[in-house]
């Protein structure tokens, strides 16, 4: 026999957590210029960063960087970032405020 959501003495389950995965690219636009490579790989850190610290304030939240990547060359301007974070939570309306949030810092970093 087998129990999903209860144990052998009738107690129920009442709520589940989850996870989440979000996968973020960056990529410099202004080629022109080998200083916006160290202004991109800057920008791109403190996106993490800023992500990070979303599940600083609460145990039952975390957010964390699964996998990152960053090539750069300043001697032929580029830089291409790209992070997977992964996400853990308690809560259903807990995973919306904070899809709401990771969405909210990528729309306030607008860059040339």
């Amino acid at each position: 026999m087998g129990l999903h959501g209860g144990d052998l003495t009738g107690s129920l389950v009442t709520s589940r957590s989850g996870s989440a995965s979000y996968r973020i690219n960056m990529h410099l636009k202004k080629t022109e210029d080998s200083n916006m490579v160290s202004v991109a790989a800057s920008v791109f850190s403190k996106l993490i960063n800023s992500w990070c610290e979303l599940s600083m304030d609460d145990n039952s939240l975390v957010i964390a960087p699964y996998k990152t990547t960053l090539n750069t060359n300043i001697m032929q301007p580029y830089a291409h970032g790209e992070v997977v974070l992964s996400v853990r939570y308690n809560a259903l309306d807990q995973f919306e405020e904070l899809d709401r949030k990771i969405r909210k810092v990528i729309s306030s970093r607008k860059f040339a």
